[in-house]
């Protein structure tokens, strides 16, 4: 039954796409979608209907499962900032950094698994919290970069309170603005070096979107240990209690469901919003090829062009060769198609310039249209993944309760 759901859930994300894929056509082919009626009666007339629903499934399952993981690395991909003086912009709303997010705000209700026999979860506990907290020493430094102990942990539930004395429910920082970090040693003293300007909890800054450094060696490799040991503990926990079985954990899969559905939403939107953005230039050129609004919409492609270009650079400098750049790639190939639109010269068949494609098509309004449904979709998504993680943190402190 799970994986019916799940290729359900990839088929929606398929169908979503159908509209870009129409526009696609629409633009490339000069009016080239009216020939899909044709190919509908040919499969009609011929009695293969279900021949031509099997082939359909097969490719909105194929196209959304594409769209799905290009998706899931689109919204948690960190290569996309710009590094402007003491200053990073950066996309803040990807899934590590809700997730981790969600975790310091339930470590600051003491709702962090204690001690309870599991080394590995443990471990990643105690390294969150000391990075959370800017209250690591050298020895706990060493021990956030090793692998964890194989021994199991003695303590029992009762121990609460003493694994999580650092919480006080206000995510307070061991290192105060004015206060210099406590100097470490080990192969991890580079994460708990002071900063030259101020040093603030990781918590605080997690979903800003302006960060107050650059990304220097030191803070950079503190904020990602302190990510990778939040997705290290909700990835524990999630599985945890997905092997309760499906009638225990069907709320917690229709809130995973929903974000595979509105991640892929979200990503569709944006993909179709720039189309019609294009198609809305190709429109203005042909009717004001010299107006200003032509030469406004010209440069449109430029932008996802130039964040492909930043994020692969950022990719290859700070990624493995095995983490494939999806979302560079996927800005690149839409930004030259867009430039393809705009900047090359065009000549249409003596039919199509007939009926010029796009002319009949309200450009503005359905760019508009596009763009609401892509932002609500991915508020949505937002909306779902701090629920979802919340739900994960919940239901496994309730376990542990019995």
């Amino acid at each position: 039954m799970g994986a019916l759901t799940i290729a359900l859930d990839i088929t929606i994300v398929g169908a979503l796409a159908l509209p870009w894929v129409v526009l696609v056509v629409h633009l490339f082919f000069f009016e080239g979608e009216n020939r899909v009626g044709a190919v509908v009666d040919w499969f009609r007339d011929r009695q293969l209907t279900a021949v031509g629903a099997v082939l359909l499934f097969a490719a909105a399952y194929t196209a959304g499962s594409a769209v799905a993981r290009i998706a899931q690395d689109f919204f948690n991909d960190d290569d996309l900032f710009l590094q402007a003086g003491p200053r990073v912009w950066r996309m803040a709303m990807t899934e590590d950094r809700i997730i981790a997010s969600v975790m310091c705000d339930a470590d600051d209700n003491h709702l962090l698994p204690a001690p309870a026999g599991n080394a590995m979860l443990d471990d990643k506990v105690s390294a969150f919290q000391c990075l959370k907290t800017g209250c690591c020493n050298g020895k706990q430094l060493s021990a956030i970069s090793s692998q964890p102990s194989a021994k199991p942990s003695t303590a029992g539930p009762g121990d609460a309170s003493e694994k999580k004395s650092g919480s006080t429910g206000e995510a307070k920082c061991c290192v105060e603005d004015n206060e210099p970090p406590e100097k470490t040693e080990g192969t991890m003293a580079e994460i708990g070096a002071p900063h030259p300007l101020k040093a603030h909890c990781l918590c605080s800054r997690l979903l800003d979107w302006k960060a107050r450094y650059t990304r220097d060696k030191a803070y950079g490799a503190r904020e990602d240990s302190l990510l990778d040991a939040a997705r290290d503990i909700f990835g524990l926990e999630e599985n945890a209690i997905l092997m309760k079985g499906e009638d225990p954990t069907l709320r917690l899969r229709q809130l995973h469901d929903q974000i595979m559905v509105l991640r892929g939403a979200a990503f569709n939107g944006l993909v179709a919003f720039l189309f019609c953005v294009f198609a809305w230039g190709v429109k203005v050129r042909r009717e004001s090829p010299r107006g200003w609004a032509r030469w406004a919409l010209a440069v449109t492609p430029v932008l996802p062009m130039a964040l492909a270009v930043m994020a692969a650079t950022h990719h290859f400098s700070e990624r493995l060769p095995t983490d494939p750049p999806y979302m560079e790639f996927s800005l690149f190939v839409v930004g030259a198609a867009g430039g393809a639109l705009l900047w090359l010269p065009r000549r249409p068949s003596p039919e199509a310039a007939k009926h010029p494609a796009g002319t009949a098509w309200k450009w503005p309004g359905l760019s508009l249209l596009s763009f609401v449904l892509a932002l609500s979709a991915m508020g949505g998504w937002w909306a779902t993944e701090v629920l979802y993680a919340q739900q994960i943190a919940y239901s496994y402190d309730s376990q542990l309760a019995h």
